[in-house]
């Protein structure tokens, strides 16, 4: 057997006030950092109540994405300021069920209280986990049950386990020959280390060697949906809930979303902290279109540049036009903040909105419209356009319409801004990108040639130029 980690359990101290003094070591710490006037980040993140927590899908939707508001009033939120297009980087806490058996697997109490003893390896974490800990704590905030684990990992597991028919599987799940079975029954299923304990019971993990082996929990990113102008004292995230269904009748929860998902109104406060990101409005917005491309939750950069442009028009700005094109299932199930949106259209901020349906396509061409340039019909028939349906976002701008308004606007020096998922929206957008390029190039494109190769070059210096900027995620 591997040697054991030793733990020291800590039988005098209550975990409530455990808790109470990693609460005022964390308050001194976040008051220090303000008292700087330094931002909060990944070491020191800051504590936000949130405040408004609701629903966004409507009551047909098979599927979940929640508006959440945070409110950045209170000592030491001044490191947590923001810019319109910024992201935050939130520490999510563990699914309170799944901690509680997870403890129960191990044999101890969640509201354990322990040390690690002097000398123990834990994977460089003493300092991380020095002094007296609650073991629910540690697993909620600090250790991640879901992460698939390493192969070495699961060929550590089957020397704890009792069984020799389990520890024989064990070993070759983890074993280089089994690569393909590994990948395929642990990767892509999302077998987290504690699945992998209650799939094989007989394991018996002394508490310092399974704290040893999970993985750290990571902080996860999301794009701010609200602009700063508007609501310099609130942060606004739209999060999707992540709930998908594996083998077995199995369902992975995203960790984050679903602890979005959990989160109470006036009661519960969340460590984050503002990362700055280069996503920006075009800088001279009188004379700059801008052309909004996302699809599901990828709409949250995009809502909070329209709430900008809201804003500055309020303000008695004079704005060039936005064209907005979004992706979603239909219009009673996932069209988010369709009231803002259609708002946005009549105020102005927003030229038009475009949605495009995955369950109720439009057509790709309407009835007595004229044929869409060779290139764009090539294009669309390239991005699995069947049936004259429109599906998809970059669908809808491979019509003749839009694309000849994008075209336009491109021409005119418009900035592009796209976000969604990189190898479905941001693929298929800059395809698009490409066709409408192709078929109605701006000068200087026409100067060059209009051959993939110089298509191609002209996206990519877009793109060094800042007036091609994505947000996207896996």
């Amino acid at each position: 057997l591997p040697p054991e980690v030793h733990v020291s359990i800590c039988t005098q101290r209550p975990a409530a006030e455990v808790r109470a003094v990693h609460a005022a070591e964390q308050t001194e710490r976040r008051a220090a950092v303000a008292t700087r006037g330094q931002p909060f980040d990944h070491r020191t993140p800051g504590l936000v109540t949130c405040v408004r927590n609701e629903e966004l899908h409507g009551e047909a939707s098979e599927r979940s994405a929640r508006h959440l508001e945070f409110a950045l009033h209170g000592q030491g939120q001044a490191g947590l300021c923001y810019e319109t297009g910024d992201h935050v980087g939130v520490f999510p806490r563990q699914d309170p069920q799944q901690v509680a058996a997870f403890c129960e697997r191990l044999g101890a109490a969640p509201d354990t209280v322990f040390s690690l003893e002097p000398g123990a390896a834990c994977l460089g974490r003493e300092a991380a986990l020095g002094g007296e800990q609650v073991l629910a704590d540690v697993v909620s905030e600090r250790l991640d049950l879901q992460a698939p684990p390493s192969r070495v990992t699961v060929d550590t597991l089957s020397r704890f386990a009792r069984d020799s028919g389990e520890a024989s599987a064990l070993r070759a799940l983890g074993s280089r020959a089994e690569r393909a079975a590994f990948l395929r029954d642990v990767v892509e299923e999302r077998l987290g280390f504690h699945d992998l304990l209650v799939q094989f019971p007989s394991v018996h993990l002394p508490l310092g060697n399974a704290l040893d082996m999970l993985p750290a929990l990571q902080h996860r990113f999301y794009s701010i949906s609200s602009s700063a102008l508007r609501s310099p004292d609130t942060i606004h995230l739209t999060a999707s809930v992540v709930s998908v269904p594996k083998a077995r009748g199995r369902v992975v929860r995203g960790i984050c979303s679903n602890y979005f998902a959990r989160l109470r109104p006036g009661e519960d406060a969340v460590r984050l902290f503002v990362r700055r990101s280069l996503f920006r409005l075009p800088p001279d917005q009188a004379r700059t279109p801008v052309i909004l491309l996302g699809a599901g939750a990828g709409l949250a950069p995009l809502r909070a540049f329209v709430q900008e442009r809201e804003e500055l028009l309020a303000r008695g700005a004079h704005l060039a036009p936005a064209l907005l094109i979004f992706g979603c299932m239909a219009p009673h199930k996932d069209l988010l903040y369709r009231d803002e949106l259609e708002r946005a259209v009549a105020s102005g901020a927003l030229e038009r909105l475009v949605p495009a349906f995955c369950e109720q396509p439009s057509e790709y061409r309407r009835a007595g419209e004229p044929p869409a340039h060779a290139r764009l019909a090539e294009a669309a028939a390239a991005e699995g356009v069947v049936d004259n349906q429109c599906i998809f976002v970059q669908h809808a701008m491979l019509r003749a319409r839009e694309a000849k308004r994008i075209a336009a606007l491109l021409a005119d020096g418009a900035h592009v801004y796209v976000c969604g998922r990189a190898q479905t929206l941001g693929a298929g957008v800059e395809r698009a990108l490409a066709a409408i390029l192709a078929a109605h190039p701006p000068p200087a494109l026409r100067a060059m040639g209009t051959d993939e190769t110089s298509v191609s070059r002209y996206i990519e210096d877009m793109k060094r130029r800042g007036r091609y900027q994505s947000d996207v995620f896996a």
